[in-house]
């Protein structure tokens, strides 16, 4: 005989759940593994049955198991359900069940194997998440996606792709992309670029510009950004890339281009003073006539606005007259006295002119008198600093015993607050922990008792959890005691960079040599450079042995030698420096460069390692983007017209206000322009019919954005109903929303037809198809929505008493028909908003809206006696028992589902045609 302490040892030790039961299902003996999955203790669980932890959709499939068993057609079985934890939560398992049989055949009782996959079932689902968001993606994108195997052939083409070319994707997947789409005169360069890069020779283009043929025979250019697709070797296997059509911008760009060198030709040529103002007079340019007369250079002009260079008493007189000319569109021939660099006042004669983007303003200036000379002490002081604080890189603040008292714009900016906010507040909310907040007291207050200063860098968390570094510099102010002001300055980028520094000195002469932006080694002791790379050779035009015969000051605009000297020694005793300036190349061409320096040690003596950026092309876009953003606001009559052309409704809004309808949607409403529409209705969501089968202002809770809430549901529920204003008649449209600036593009496509099939199905496929109630799958479909619109339901089941009785008695027919019977009482005796669900055979599940359990026992006795006083056919009388339980929305809808189940079975224990609320 074994030794049964053996088995006992391993039943215990073993890391797998594993559990004996008898023929009702109930534990007889479980061990730990099993108690730690499920978080009971063995006592607890020895309590129970697998049924009551078992999810119930799972319960068909167990059972339907252990019945092959009992018959026995099988010994054992395997399954993956679904358990509920002691907390209510549901954890997924691995089920073995066996047989253990007497010598007569029959199961004397259940071992069972409980395993613990949940982890895997759960990456399971996010995987198949995944893969569906992935595809969402490619259909949603707004530019051309594109996959390209070794032989250039088409792998993947997402919709927008296949828009911009003409094209099906049918057309497209598996041919030659170079043959099918790129133009003849580029086909060879491009197939033998091709080959380089899936040889390894050269690494494929992050960004380029190339011309493509549509099916049509137009050509278009696009933008393209290039990314490799390497197997595990690393080796490229394939392209993916994504490209955006930026035709008509080139075409914008060339046309904008030509209006501007006009409009400079007379800008500079002119001798009257011209300057552009933005609408709060600040100087955005200006020509020479104009720097001539007011004696400021070019830098210094652009950090004055119009009317703050008006002498004091004509500064309201010439904000009146910007304000006027903003209304008006003009002021000509205003009279006004202005302070000039060398503090002189000069009489002017100013034409002021709204342009038409209506964010800029054209003033032309002509000097009419030298007059009496204005300086005054006090009033420029004042004035550096209001300049001073105005800074946008620097935070200025005021506190009194650790508060803020006051702060300026660039702080809150930086800490990511509004206007005032911070005023107030203790300064603990700059800190991420009280100790740190704790020793910047302590510190403060001792350096205050010595200096009266107190200078550290902090680590900071702005408003949106995002750490910062900064720069503190606080001075006491005398005699107020926990009086300070302090000046804060970011050097969060300024700390990272030097930490990227550090790291990149291990690859000194690697990084140094391949990188692509110029480098300069520089001696600040002889002023020399003493290395560059081969970018820096390449951008400035000088060979590296020229290079190191000249001085910074060679290829330096902005500064003298002497002054570049200065700087090469403050930067040796700070340790680094960034700046943006101005260089010159061997050929003569100027450059905006952004420099970034650091000093480090090389045997012992000092050098500077400066790398430099080439953002000419970036400042001249910036630029151009301006001038193009103008020009495209021409483009929205075109736009427009092209909207009005389309047969679906579309329009522009908030959510709350049009502020445009295409031809299509005003006609629908019988409406003759945007005016009318927005007289009689406002929004278009007001005309949504309530209907719960489609979307409504109904599920939109109060203070929401309907269209915010109609983007947060399923793809499928985005339909309306709307009648028509114009022939009267009732359709269906389905709602797609983009994002528009600030706004949404709406289009409604009339789905009418579809609508009226699809909802044929849908009844089809989830009401029984015997008593015309809601079936198991309507509940699993609505149930999550059922509970999260509703803050109270009662499950409440319902079951027909001795219906065996009656099919043996009178037959199925009639068993059918006091089921369908039972239906329609059913329906008439509980309210509108209570919901039926035939659950199986004499089963059926009501979900009720009440709130407490006085008032269910109070609804399902009314339906009871009305069932039992009921005649029904050929059966006559008939009663049914009630189980019930208001839902805890804390706990999962299958547990109130078992213990709605669990009251029914006390109501029929103790004696039917009653019914039992469960606590």
């Amino acid at each position: 005989m074994a030794d049964t302490s053996v088995y006992k040892t391993i039943f215990e030790m073993t890391n797998v759940g594993m559990a004996i039961a008898d023929l009702s299902g109930g534990f007889i003996q479980v061990n730990k593994s099993l108690c730690d999955l499920l978080g009971y203790t063995k006592e607890e669980l020895q309590n129970r049955t697998f049924q009551e932890i078992s999810h119930a959709s799972d319960l068909k499939e167990d059972l339907h198991h252990i019945e092959e068993i009992n018959k026995g057609l099988i010994d054992t079985f395997s399954m993956e359900k679904r358990y509920f934890k002691k907390n209510g939560e549901l954890v997924w398992v691995d089920l073995t069940v066996t047989a253990v049989r007497k010598a007569d055949k029959k199961v004397d009782y259940y071992i069972a194997v409980i395993k613990d996959i949940d982890e895997l079932k759960q990456a399971q689902f996010a995987l198949r998440l995944e893969e569906e968001k992935a595809k969402l993606y490619l259909d949603v994108a707004a530019v051309m996606l594109l996959a390209l195997d070794r032989n250039g052939k088409i792998r993947l083409i997402n919709p927008k792709g296949c828009e911009i070319l003409g094209y099906s994707q049918e057309e497209l997947l598996g041919k030659d992309w170079i043959e099918t789409v790129l133009p003849k005169r580029v086909q060879a360069d491009v197939k033998e670029l091709m080959q380089s890069i899936f040889s390894g020779n050269i690494e494929p283009v992050e960004y380029f510009e190339n011309s493509v043929i549509t099916k049509v025979g137009e050509e278009r250019t696009i933008a393209w950004h290039n990314g490799a697709i390497r197997d595990h070797n690393g080796d490229i296997i394939g392209l993916m890339t994504s490209g955006q059509d930026i035709t008509d911008e080139k075409q914008a760009q060339e046309e904008l281009r030509l209006q501007k060198e006009e409009f400079e030709t007379i800008f500079k040529a002119s001798k009257d003073g011209i300057a552009i103002l933005d609408l709060e007079s600040h100087f955005l340019d200006f020509n020479d006539a104009y720097l001539k007369f007011t004696g400021f250079s070019r830098e210094e002009m652009l950090t004055k606005s119009c009317i703050e260079m008006s002498i004091p008493e004509d500064v309201p007189r010439a904000r009146q007259a910007v304000q006027e000319a903003i209304e008006k569109g003009y002021v000509e021939n205003f009279e006004k006295s202005c302070i000039v660099k060398n503090g002189k006042q000069i009489a002017i004669n100013m034409s002021l002119a709204l342009l038409p983007d209506k964010t800029r303003l054209l003033i032309t200036t002509k000097d009419m008198s030298a007059k009496k000379a204005y300086e005054d002490l006090l009033k420029k002081t004042i004035e550096q600093q209001e300049a001073l604080l105005k800074i946008e890189t620097a935070g200025f603040v005021h506190i009194k015993d650790r508060k803020f008292t006051w702060t300026n714009r660039a702080f809150e900016k930086m800490l990511g607050y509004e206007a005032g906010e911070l005023v107030g507040k203790d300064t603990r909310i700059l800190y991420s922990n009280d100790e740190e907040y704790e020793s910047f007291g302590r510190e403060s207050s001792i350096a205050f008792e010595t200096s009266k200063t107190y200078n550290k860098e902090i680590n900071c968390l702005r408003k949106d959890g995002k750490a910062l570094v900064l720069m503190k510099s606080l001075t006491a102010i005398e005699g107020s005691p926990g009086e300070a002001l302090g000046v804060f300055v970011d050097i969060t980028q300024m700390k990272e960079n030097e930490r990227e520094i550090q790291k990149a000195e291990t690859k000194f002469f690697t990084l140094f040599n391949e990188a692509l932006n110029p480098i300069a080694v520089v001696d600040p002791i002889k002023h020399k450079i003493l290395e560059v790379n081969p970018a820096a050779t390449e951008l400035y035009g000088y060979t590296n042995e020229e290079f190191k015969q000249l001085d910074i000051s060679a290829i330096e605009m902005l500064e003298d030698q002497a002054e570049i000297n200065k700087r090469q020694e403050a930067m040796i005793t700070k340790g680094w420096d960034r700046f943006t300036t101005k260089h010159r190349t061997k050929e003569g061409s100027i450059l905006d460069v952004d420099v970034s320096v650091r000093a480090i040690q090389l045997e012992n003596k000092p050098y500077l390692y400066a790398t430099f950026h080439d953002i000419t092309a970036q400042k001249n876009n910036e630029r151009q983007l301006i001038e193009v953003k103008t020009e495209l606001e021409k483009q929205k009559i075109f736009i427009t017209s092209l909207l009005d052309a389309q047969p679906n409704m579309m329009l522009l809004t908030d959510g709350e206000i049009s502020s445009f309808m295409n031809k299509a949607a005003l006609k629908y409403f019988n409406c003759r322009d945007l005016d009318e529409f927005k007289e009689r209705y406002n929004c278009i969501c007001y005309r949504f019919i309530k209907n719960d089968a489609y979307f409504h202002l109904g599920k939109v809770q109060e203070g929401q954005n309907w269209i915010e809430v109609l983007l947060r549901l399923p793809q499928d529920q985005h339909i309306v109903t709307i009648q028509s204003l114009k022939d009267g008649i009732v359709r269906a449209f389905n709602i797609s929303v983009r994002k528009f600036n600030s706004d949404y593009a709406v289009n409604f496509t009339d789905i009418s037809e579809t609508v009226v099939k699809q909802r044929d199905l849908e009844d089809k496929t989830t009401h029984d198809k015997l008593t015309k109630a809601y079936n198991r799958e309507y509940l699993e479909q609505n149930i999550q929505r059922i509970l999260s619109q509703n803050e109270t339901v009662a499950f409440a089941m319902v079951d027909i008493d001795h219906f065996k009785k009656i099919n043996d008695t009178y037959g199925h027919d009639v068993g059918d028909k006091v089921l369908k019977d039972l239906v329609k009482v059913l329906d008439d005796f509980s309210r509108k908003e209570d919901i039926l669900i035939r659950w199986g055979g004499e089963e059926f599940l009501l979900l009720l809206k009440v709130d407490e359990k006085t008032a269910l026992a109070k609804v399902l006795e009314h339906i009871r006696k009305a069932i039992e006083e009921h005649k029904f056919p050929v059966a006559n009388k008939i009663t049914c028992s009630f189980g019930a339980v208001l839902h805890d929305p804390s706990h999962a809808w299958e547990m109130t589902f078992k213990s709605a189940d669990i009251a029914l079975y006390e109501a029929k224990a103790s004696g039917r045609n009653r019914v039992v609320v469960s606590v």
